[in-house]
């Protein structure tokens, strides 16, 4: 393993040679998102989470919010609103119920990271803004897991939604 990737894992403080997922097994998916996070961690250069990635200001907030489509896991839950922009853009909203102010910039910047990460596989088009559950502490692996799969269900949401308003 190579310095960088050690440097990356060893700032998230994961081991990703027995590395459960967020359910407690140990499967397929999981060995191969440790093995991307090691490739990805090589490529950390490349792949940036910029300004225009993030949701800034309270009215972007409140118009994902307000369009109320949601989807949710053990992790995470996930408001998505469409954008009109061609990539997706990452909000966050860590509340004090989740832990003191360390455990909330820990879970921030594992759920940045996650994002960096799945960026290619996440929905293209949508603002995504993400709410950790309180008293679950989660894994980078575990994250990147959820934010996927879970923003996909609420951009699917969100798009079952206007088909059945232009349908009416």
């Amino acid at each position: 393993m190579g310095s960088c990737c050690i440097a990356v894992c060893n700032f998230f403080g994961e081991n990703f040679t027995s590395l459960p997922n967020h359910t407690g097994k140990n499967d397929d998916e999981t060995e191969r998102l440790e093995s991307e996070c090691r490739k990805d961690a090589l490529l950390s250069a490349k792949q940036r989470f910029g300004r225009a990635q993030r949701l800034s200001g309270r009215n972007v907030f409140a118009r994902v919010f307000g369009g109320r489509h949601s989807a949710a896991d053990k992790l995470i839950v996930v408001y998505a609103m469409p954008n009109g922009l061609a990539y997706a853009r990452l909000g966050l909203t860590v509340g004090r119920k989740v832990g003191k102010a360390v455990i909330r910039n820990r879970i921030k910047r594992l759920l940045r990271e996650a994002f960096r990460l799945e960026n290619s596989a996440l929905p293209k088009g949508y603002d995504l803004v993400c709410i950790p559950r309180p008293g679950i502490e989660g894994t980078l692996v575990g994250y990147r897991r959820a934010l996927r799969l879970v923003s996909i269900r609420a951009a699917n949401r969100c798009e079952s939604a206007r088909r059945k308003r232009t349908d009416s």
